[in-house]
């Protein structure tokens, strides 16, 4: 553990994130416990944090629940010199400045926050494998973001966002868990996959069995549900129900081959898949195409090459408004 020395940017960086995380309404028991870890892992992460958290009261904003506070001994504070005036202003230029910048970010969307707290995270078309320290290794699918949670008596994930697939060395005495959303997977060793978006979460079983267990955050919810090989369940809010089901293993891990398979899926679904794989966005422009169901292999080395497979395939017109910008249309 470091414990010397004046606190960074970087850490600022962090802290901001952090103080920005801990606001949310959507914070679980993990992210306290991810959030601990951290203050507690440097004295100057708790030195950052109370700074950022002293300028947002001063900026008179501190919501009604605030962060938690770091308890620290006061400690005396002497007349600053004429120097030290000017570098305490342009540290708090820096600090305004990291403040300001992340909350935007954070309310444009999270993946910003997500990004810089993670461990290990991946950008558009990228795709990545991580060896974990127990020898377990994880797929990191694009556009995804996780913080680890490992100790003597724990081995955890946390999936702020994004897809993985697991590949967990047995350990019946120390079960691996990953956290994602509101529902807990528990394992000994296995191989997984689980993606969270927008849509909820959903957890695969490639080989073994998996227990899923709901968020304990959650006052009332659904049984927790045990998965075997060939078995997925999917979770979310608005329908917290937690049942097994069969699923395609060639769909749900293709991507790890850099290929995306679909058989008879919405459209929608499709081109939400796209747009975790390449820069900007594709739109569809009339809400009916979400369900016109699509068949079809893409090359994720090639991603743009889909587009025209989906206008080949299906009555629709496809328009690039500029390089970022891709809009579809039903065909006229």
């Amino acid at each position: 553990m470091n414990t010397t020395g004046s606190t960074n940017e970087s850490q600022i960086e962090k802290a901001t994130a952090w103080f920005v995380r801990m606001q949310s309404d959507k914070v679980t028991p993990a992210d306290h416990r991810a959030f601990r870890k951290w203050l507690k892992e440097d004295p100057r992460n708790q030195g950052a944090y109370r700074e950022v958290k002293t300028l947002w009261e001063k900026l008179g904003k501190m919501p009604a629940h605030a962060p938690p506070p770091v308890d620290s001994p006061p400690t005396p504070t002497p007349y600053p010199s004429a120097s030290a005036v000017s570098s305490q202003a342009s540290r708090l230029l820096v600090l305004a400045a990291s403040l300001v910048l992340t909350l935007g970010l954070w309310w444009q969307g999270p993946r910003y926050l997500d990004q810089m707290l993670a461990d290990q995270s991946t950008g558009f078309g990228d795709i990545r494998i991580v060896n974990l320290p127990d020898g377990s290794k994880i797929h990191l699918n694009s556009d995804t973001a996780y913080r680890m949670d490992f100790n003597g008596q724990h081995r955890g994930i946390i999936l702020d966002r994004g897809e993985a697939f697991f590949e967990v060395v047995k350990n019946p005495g120390k079960p691996f868990e990953v956290v994602a959303g509101q529902t807990l997977t528990r394992v000994t060793g296995t191989k997984f996959n689980v993606r969270r978006s927008d849509a909820g979460v959903t957890v695969s079983v490639v080989s073994g069995t998996v227990l899923v267990i709901p968020n304990e955050q959650l006052n009332e919810g659904p049984k927790p549900v045990l998965l075997k090989a060939g078995q997925a369940t999917h979770y979310n809010r608005e329908n917290p129900v937690l049942a097994s089901k069969p699923f395609k293993v060639e769909e749900v891990v293709s991507w790890q081959q850099k290929k995306l398979v679909f058989t008879d899926q919405p459209l929608g679904k499709v081109i939400d898949e796209l747009n975790r794989h390449r820069a900007g966005t594709i739109l569809l422009m009339d809400s009916s195409l979400r369900e016109v169901p699509f068949t079809g292999v893409f090359d994720l080395n090639h991603p743009d090459s889909a587009l025209e497979v989906i206008e080949a395939a299906l009555p629709v017109t496809i328009h690039q408004a500029t390089r970022y910008l891709i809009l579809i249309r039903p065909a006229s």
